[in-house]
């Protein structure tokens, strides 16, 4: 799970410095505000529901917390469920 929510997050950064750098309009390609921010909702959800723990007896907010050697938490399906659902709804 970490390699998916480190690839969202490099994802979104890669999306951000393209809008932020014009380098759509630079080829041919018009994106509305509205679409780019659509874009990086449907990959900002998945991964808040992936790296944050819902329960309240948990301390930890993501798996890094427990650090290297000490094995990664399993995600919950409701988790894997609501991070598919909502980035299916925001695309």
């Amino acid at each position: 799970m970490k390699k998916l929510t480190d690839a969202l997050a490099a994802l979104m950064t890669l999306i951000a410095l393209v809008w932020a750098s014009d380098a759509l309009r630079l080829v041919g390609i018009a994106v509305y505000t509205e679409q780019y921010i659509a874009l990086l909702l449907a990959f900002a959800t998945p991964l808040i529901f992936l790296t944050i723990l819902a329960g309240r007896r948990s301390k930890a907010t993501c798996a890094d917390e427990t650090g290297p050697g000490h094995g990664h938490r399993r995600v919950p399906w409701y988790d894997l469920l609501a991070a598919s659902v909502g980035c299916a709804l925001a695309v």
